[in-house]
């Protein structure tokens, strides 16, 4: 989720202009576009929309900015298609991450069956070193907290995945099992890959425990892309959207690294409160494999995020 504004979609145009009529009530132009729990959350408090602009969103929800009648701000996630309990496991995964020391976790504010409302983080990221300097000291003191395994108590959402963590006491038999083979069985992720794919990625897991060293289950946002970033204000960075587990941290690290938009400086902080063993870079690209299934099995077939696959299996394999 971006709290990037992308201009005037078809909630804003609809709704720009429109303020609450002589009763109070959310305007009928923009209530119809808005989850009725979550406007049912805000009439409990005595609140009303009276604006609704879009952010840039994710594959599985609408993402809006809700302006209220006392001129507060919230964020509003919506999906009608989305399972039933992917808000509240959002929710949840939010409430985990607030952990002292760490980045700042938006607030939830309610959350249903179709919508979660959380606080509204509107700050632009600055471009500054600072920012991303305190990101990593921040995300290390995160990835601090550890658990006594691999997994959560729960499953929880990638997207529109969602990820088997069944407890597991070897990090490599978890990354492998729940986070590589678990996305090789669902079915865009067949249909894009061949049978000797499949093979390779045998190998690679076999492999695991001369490619990767060992490391604590650390707790992980799980979904750590530079879009999941965000800024409490000028000097607080903040995540959202997470699909929280413990596991390996180098897994948040990889997703980071590979996705680009972070500067050097974030990682060198990092390593100030917690080191990376050996030449953890050339690693990245093995770990960032689950990110990869992960574009297939929402997407379908793309001929470069297959390519990026086979090569990072014919350089692990």
């Amino acid at each position: 989720m971006d709290h990037e504004l992308t201009g005037d979609g078809p909630v804003d145009q609809a709704e720009k202009g429109h303020l609450a009529d002589s009763s109070g009530a959310t305007p009928r132009s923009l209530s119809g576009r808005l989850a009725s729990g979550a406007l049912e959350a805000l009439h409990g408090w005595g609140r009303h929309a009276v604006r609704a602009d879009r952010l840039h969103g994710g594959t599985t929800a609408s993402t809006l900015r809700i302006h209220l009648d006392d001129g507060t701000t919230a964020v509003l996630k919506q999906s009608r298609r989305a399972p039933e309990d992917l808000w509240s496991i959002e929710a949840e995964g939010l409430q985990a991450l607030r952990v002292a020391g760490g980045p700042a976790v938006p607030e939830v504010l309610a959350h249903g069956k179709d919508f979660l409302l959380i606080e509204d983080f509107g700050h632009p990221i600055p471009d500054s070193d600072s920012f991303w300097v305190t990101f990593g000291h921040q995300l290390a003191t995160m990835h601090q907290v550890t658990g006594q395994g691999y997994g959560w108590h729960s499953s929880t959402m990638l997207a529109l995945i969602r990820q088997d963590n069944t407890w597991t006491e070897d990090g490599w038999e978890f990354f492998g099992e729940h986070r590589l083979l678990a996305m090789l069985r669902l079915e865009n992720v067949e249909a894009a890959l061949a049978p000797e794919d499949r093979s390779s990625f045998d190998r690679v897991i076999a492999r695991l425990p001369d490619l990767v060293p060992a490391q604590p289950p650390s707790l992980v946002h799980g979904d750590l892309w530079r879009s999941n970033v965000l800024a409490a204000d000028a000097d607080s960075p903040a995540l959202c959207d997470p699909a929280v587990s413990y596991t390996w941290a180098e897994v948040d690290i990889s997703m980071l690294w590979c996705s680009g938009g972070v500067p050097e400086c974030c990682f060198d902080a990092y390593q100030e409160i917690r080191p990376i063993e050996g030449d953890w870079r050339e690693r990245m690209p093995l770990l960032h494999l689950r990110e990869n299934l992960s574009v297939l099995a929402h997407i379908g077939y793309d001929e470069a995020t297959v390519a990026q696959v086979r090569d990072v299996l014919e350089r692990f394999g």
